[in-house]
């Protein structure tokens, strides 16, 4: 799709539409010469085909910023933001000190608001704002999370903190930028790269690696996570994703998080040994209950439930070796035909590996699976029109 992309971001709807954003440079738009922009292709059908690259930020053949590191968020009712970092330049009124930008398409991606500022002091500030990631609840709610690299200035000290910033008008306009670690104006750590998510149901976890500098061991990077109960107005103190970050000597990056809507959650990440030369993935699994009852982590959700935060550990700081099992759901069963038998389905599935699981059932069972596992599904028509042949 382009000739000198990188950090590719793709979403969808699940309804049919998929949408890849990705940072490039590319002259032929008549952009500054060495500035990198926003590009945006769409897919109707699945992948096989994609329309041509187009500007996503639309200032983009005029300004003379580094635009990179798009992320894209929709509520699946045709709304979609991208939000990136953009710096590099003293002629933009941000300054050369890179700030959080986001577009909106109400128009299921075929075209975009001018660029909107989403760190609100980004105008006068001299700080740093970058690495980031943006959630919806597909309730209304936006949430964008970044890295703010202090300054002496700030009220917040000069070290590394996470921020967040959130749209109830689908990316239009953003709250005032407030820190996800809530010990911002007295810790001394370096925070970055946070990832967020949510169970759509009133939950939101956000997750980063940040450099301690109480820890026992100091010098290496620990995992952290914060908890909202109210569409990240407030959050949870920042705390270890396990149990012996604090004593460890083990270097852990690259937090990424998902959930399945349905109370448990899964955050991956990088760990090694700096006295090593290869690392390892680690992983950590936990629940979020919701139901009566008290424990530590309570909360008050949407419609007063409360929400009781319990961590299930599975493997963290080791080298991950998890036995897992791949499932293949025929989807087409109003059109398979021959009787589907648990001897076919094993049959089947033995061709491809021996820990794939075939699985099928009706209509409402695969919607349900399909729900649950959040993954699209769709028929497609043969070209030909033979009701016999299919994708």
């Amino acid at each position: 799709i382009s000739n000198s992309g990188h950090s590719p971001q793709i979403a969808t709807d699940r309804a049919g539409t998929w949408i890849l954003v990705w940072s490039a440079e590319d002259l032929t738009i008549g952009s500054p010469a060495n500035d990198t922009e926003i590009f945006v292709s769409k897919s109707e059908n699945m992948g096989a085909s994609w329309t041509p690259p187009s500007l996503l930020n639309t200032d983009g053949n005029v300004d003379s910023s580094y635009d990179y590191d798009p992320h894209i968020a929709t509520d699946g009712n045709g709304y979609w933001v991208t939000t990136w970092f953009s710096g590099g330049s003293d002629d933009e009124p941000t300054g050369s000190d890179p700030d959080i930008f986001a577009a909106t398409s109400a128009d299921n991606g075929e075209s975009w608001s001018e660029p909107t500022l989403v760190n609100s002091e980004g105008i006068t500030d001299s700080e740093w704002n970058y690495i980031g990631s943006i959630a919806t609840d597909a309730r209304g709610n936006w949430l964008v999370a970044w890295t703010t690299d202090g300054s002496s200035e700030s009220r917040f000290g000069n070290d590394w903190d996470v921020f967040k910033a959130k749209s109830i008008d689908n990316g239009i306009t953003w709250s005032p930028a407030a820190p996800i670690n809530s010990n911002a104006t007295d810790d001394s750590s370096f925070e970055s790269d946070p990832k967020i998510d949510t169970d759509l149901t009133g939950n939101w976890v956000a997750v980063w690696y940040s450099l301690e500098l109480s820890d026992e061991n100091v010098g290496d990077y620990d995992v952290y996570f914060a908890h909202s109960v109210d569409d990240g107005a407030t959050w949870t103190a920042p705390s270890p994703l396990y149990t012996d970050g604090a004593t460890d000597a083990l270097n852990d990056i690259g937090a990424r998080l998902t959930t399945d809507g349905l109370g448990h959650w899964v955050v991956v990440w990088d760990t090694s040994d700096p006295l090593e030369p290869e690392g390892d993935v680690a992983v950590t699994t936990f629940t979020i209950e919701v139901g009566e009852g008290e424990g530590e982590g309570e909360g008050e959700g949407p419609g007063d439930i409360e929400r009781t935060f319990v961590w299930r550990e599975l493997s963290a700081e080791a080298n991950v070796d998890v036995n897992t099992t791949s499932l293949s759901i025929a989807a087409d069963t109003e059109r398979i035909i021959f009787e589907v038998t648990p001897e076919h389905l094993k049959e089947y599935a033995s061709f491809f590996h021996p820990r794939l699981l075939a699985l099928t059932g009706t209509p409402e069972q695969v919607a349900a699976a399909a729900k649950a596992f959040r993954v699209y599904y769709a028929k497609v028509p043969a070209k030909d029109g033979d009701a016999d042949d299919y994708l």
